[in-house]
């Protein structure tokens, strides 16, 4: 059984751990201050959480205090020990970020300065997927930041499903450039089987080379509209001679990560060692398998160009991975 403390409390300026008796001995006090990390202004109502573990003891006990408007807070009557304090707010980036929190030892002996724990207001990527006609779009959209020093440049982020209305909303965001993929689906009874809808980096680009940077501040609202071009579906189809196990096969743009969710479903024939991708729209794809044989990683590329007819007989070669990512 979880036996720590914990107390919620809103606060003018100060506010007391617990109720007399709970730690008689307790004479600690802290005070601070929660501000903009951009303005340095104060920031009412955000919630801080004071956690406190004695000396000897494993179970710290944990007061929520909301500052006032001018984002101060304090809280009183705390006992010795490590002392844990952290900040949040709806609107601001979450999480136990650096410069939102702080770690201090109290001591009878010896009175804390105020501490001072800065908020960032959280970027956000909203808009509409549309089609041609400028109706919503069943969708699905993935975000990647740009990260210049990691290897490939870019960085999966999240990934999410966009309903009919093609509304869609990426909150939480820290400034930085990203790029954003996205396809659709054809909605029922408008749903058939030879037609599908591209995908594309934003706003309409084939690869991620050829793709726009979307840039952020922290508490900027970036408005996008998405538009996806119906086109002719097709079937990928071909083999994994070569795996023991069944593999784990993707198809995406060029220069993407494989990461995040799949855009085509991949049925495998398990007799066969043969996989299909069907409602494939024209374009050029990097096919992708990956599995393990002999207690090493085998990652298979092969680069797949759909014109205007289904695309089989692809036969995947492995090439044994000698420890660094695969060779395409």
């Amino acid at each position: 059984m979880n036996r720590a403390r914990l107390w919620i409390a809103v606060c003018g300026m100060a506010c007391s751990l617990g109720p007399a008796g709970v730690m008689a001995s307790a004479s600690n006090s802290i005070t601070g201050r929660v501000i903009n990390a951009q303005t340095g202004e104060g920031i009412e109502r955000a919630r801080v959480m004071v956690q406190v573990t004695p000396p000897g003891s494993n179970q710290p006990a944990t007061l929520v205090v909301l500052t006032n408007p001018e984002g101060a807070f304090g809280v009183r009557n705390l006992p010795d020990g490590a002392c844990r304090i952290w900040s949040g707010k709806a609107g601001y980036l979450g999480g136990q970020r650096s410069g939102s929190q702080a770690s201090i030892l109290l001591s009878d002996a010896d009175t804390p300065p105020a501490v001072i724990l800065q908020l960032t207001r959280q970027a956000v990527i909203e808009g509409r997927v549309v089609d041609q006609s400028g109706a919503g779009v069943t969708a699905s959209i993935k975000l990647f930041r740009l990260i210049p020093d990691r290897k490939g440049g870019v960085e999966f982020q999240r990934d999410m499903q966009v309903d009919g209305t093609g509304e869609f909303r990426l909150a939480g965001l820290e400034a930085g450039r990203y790029y954003l993929e996205f396809g659709g689906r054809f909605n029922w009874p408008n749903q058939a089987k030879n037609r599908a809808y591209s995908i594309q980096f934003y706003p309409n680009a084939a690869d991620l080379h050829s793709a726009k940077v979307i840039q952020v501040q922290a508490g900027q609202v970036e408005q996008l509209m998405l538009q996806l071009q119906a086109a002719p579906a097709y079937e990928v189809r071909g083999r994994v001679p070569a795996s023991t196990q069944r593999p784990a096969i993707s198809l995406h743009l060029p220069g993407e990560p494989d990461a995040g969710m799949q855009y085509f479903n991949a049925s495998w024939d398990e007799r066969n060692e043969g996989f299909t991708f069907s409602g494939v729209p024209p374009g050029v794809w990097i096919l992708e398998a990956n599995f393990f044989s002999d207690g090493k990683t085998v990652q298979l590329f092969k680069t797949i160009i759909v014109d205007d007819n289904d695309v089989g007989g692809i036969a995947l070669e492995p090439a044994i991975d000698s420890g660094a990512p695969g060779n395409r």
